[in-house]
């Protein structure tokens, strides 16, 4: 009976019919949606393309013979290949179906960013029906275009109130929370709460308070790089996002030829210019973002003066994601310390310890270790090589296992998915890097992490109080310094790193020592340890804009001017020197 069913369906015409339409769609399918990961392995792929058309039109003869002649055992063979065919194939369509969407989903290669604005108010009272120009609206201006947008989108809500602008958004807050406020309306990014984080908490509780009057989106233009990845020096800009404010800023320069990466971390309390003001006004680094994400890359181009070509964003809940779709993450904590996280899409927060040395975290853990600064020496800037380390190990994680189970990459995309944007492309960016990169691992002689050469590095500067606000006060030095290791990665110049530092000896010195030292066995970290000056005018801290000749404020590019020192002594060279407190001893020796 067995025997008489399966010769049915042998000599079917129609099953025959159907195996030949599904079995060449799914070849046509298959080889379409791997295309984008030709740059990979193309020879591989080639083969590939090779060995599934030769196959197909192998069956479709079959067909044709098996059943227009008709010989039986074509018949069999066909049969029996296709429905082998149709099942290996339609398994391997489905996960590379689910991985080219995942990647779509991150992926934003458009012109075009759209950001969403909010009217607020803290009068219960105010009808839009009625307001006249005896209210007021105030906004933080940007170029004539972006006013006028605004303006235009701002009248539907806010009637005839008179308008006032401000050069950034801690003036501008600053009037509208005080009491009694001078400002009836603001215009604000609708996701406006941690605007007035690091305000009085007077501030920060009126601003929860605000009521919405009405919201509306802009649609302002974004850059697109057209960098050959493979063949030039680049940069992408890596951004760590929490309620729409930049948290966690990172610019990777990658130079292919060489096999240098160097990560420059920037502190998001920096005062600095900020591209999409009005006159390129100061405000805190995080607030750009808050205006738009072009916004922030046109402030850090400016800032250091290097073009960024890419963008990686994420929130922080996506680490948390991808971290457990891994199975976690192996990582090394000096320190052990109780931190908190804020709970995804809950208020409140939730405690996690992390122990002292090496084991495997997840992703709630490794989160909290890159968000902790408190409990270390060197606070943010502890956070920032933290965050650097666990990008590494990430990106080495999900190459390791991704070469194994090859699952693990759709896992991951799944988890990122409504987490993460880039405007990295599978085609023209990732595929040709990753084929680079497992080339490189290949036929290196060294392990993978060793591989390829990884500089960290970070901007520092102090801590400040300005009109009740805090800012870190970057330092020129530092900021050259970072400016000089991306321009000799991406091949544009080089500089000796910094080992001599001229002082007045009739003067105590109280600024930074620099100090370059191996970091996670890989590459070099460049960084800056001191202690504020005890001796500083109080005052200055607290004046709006002031600075001392140390720290970068009105002028980022402009050169130190400082009168040549009449006595000097030299600084040795730190790098053998250990921790911070054998620094300290040697700075206390030598006065």
């Amino acid at each position: 009976m067995k025997k008489k069913r399966n010769n049915r369906i042998v000599n079917s015409m129609i099953f025959a019919i159907i195996t030949a339409v599904v079995m060449n769609a799914l070849c046509i399918l298959l080889v379409l949606f791997t295309r984008r990961y030709a740059a990979i392995e193309p020879h591989y792929y080639t083969i590939f393309v090779a060995v599934s058309v030769g196959l197909i039109l192998l069956l479709n003869l079959f067909l044709l013979f098996g059943y227009g002649k008709p010989i039986l055992w074509m018949r069999k063979a066909f049969v029996l290949v296709g429905t082998l065919f149709i099942a290996v194939s339609g398994v391997a369509t489905y996960y590379v179906y689910r991985i080219n969407s995942g990647f779509d989903g991150l992926t934003d290669t458009s012109a075009t960013e759209t950001v969403n604005y909010s009217v607020i108010t803290l009068n219960d009272n105010l009808n839009k029906g009625v307001i006249t120009s005896d209210y007021s609206v105030g906004f933080v201006e940007g170029n004539q275009e972006f006013n006028q947008l605004l303006k235009s989108k701002l009248e539907s809500i806010s009637g005839s109130a008179t308008v006032a602008t401000y050069e950034n958004y801690a003036d501008l807050l600053r009037d509208y929370l005080q009491e009694p406020s001078s400002l009836d309306m603001v215009v604000v990014p609708s996701q406006y709460t941690r605007l007035a984080e690091n305000m009085d908490s007077l501030f920060q509780e009126r601003l929860n308070q605000s009521i919405e009057m009405g919201n509306f989106n802009l649609s302002l233009t974004a850059q697109v790089s057209g960098v050959n990845v493979l063949e030039e020096p680049f940069t992408l800009l890596i951004m760590g996002i929490n309620e729409n404010l930049a948290d966690s800023i990172i610019l990777a320069s990658i130079n292919p030829q060489t096999m240098t990466i160097t990560l420059s971390s920037i502190a998001r309390d920096s005062l600095v210019p900020i591209a999409c003001y009005a006159n390129n006004s100061m405000d805190k680094l995080n607030h750009a973002h808050a205006r738009s994400r072009q916004c922030l890359i046109d402030t850090i181009e400016d800032y250091v003066d290097t073009d960024i070509d890419f963008y990686f964003e994420a929130d922080f809940y996506a680490l948390i994601k991808i971290v457990d779709a891994l199975g976690g993450l192996e990582l090394t904590s000096p320190i052990t310390f109780t931190g908190t996280l804020p709970l995804e899409d809950e208020s409140g927060f939730k405690d996690i310890t992390i122990h002292e040395g090496t084991y495997v975290m997840n992703g709630e853990e490794v989160l909290t270790f890159a968000r902790e600064r408190h409990h270390f020496l060197i606070g943010d800037y502890q956070r920032q090589i933290n965050q650097q380390y666990i990008i590494k190990e990430l990106l080495f994680s999900i190459i390791n296992k991704a070469k194994t189970n090859p699952n693990i990459l759709v896992d991951v995309l799944d988890a990122g998915k409504d987490n993460i944007v880039m405007n990295l492309s599978m085609e023209n960016h990732i595929a040709p890097l990753l084929g680079f990169a497992l080339n490189a691992f290949s036929s290196s002689p060294v392990d993978m992490q060793s591989t390829f050469t990884i500089n960290q590095t970070q901007i520092v500067g102090e801590e400040r109080m300005i009109n009740g606000t805090s800012y870190t006060i970057p330092l020129k030095g530092s900021v050259l310094e970072v400016r000089s290791l991306i321009d000799e990665t991406l091949g544009i110049g080089s500089q000796d790193p910094l080992t001599t530092l001229s002082i007045d000896i009739n003067n105590p010195y109280t600024g930074f020592v620099f100090r370059r030292y191996a970091h996670m066995n890989s590459g070099s970290m460049y960084s800056l340890y001191g202690n504020n000056s005890s001796t500083r005018d109080q005052n200055e801290s607290n004046s709006s804009g002031s600075s001392d000749s140390d720290s970068e404020t009105s002028n980022p590019t402009q050169p130190d001017t400082s009168p040549e020192p009449t006595s000097t002594f030299t600084v040795p060279e730190l790098t053998n020197y250990g921790g911070i407190d054998r620094v300290k001893e040697w700075a206390n020796t030598n006065g």
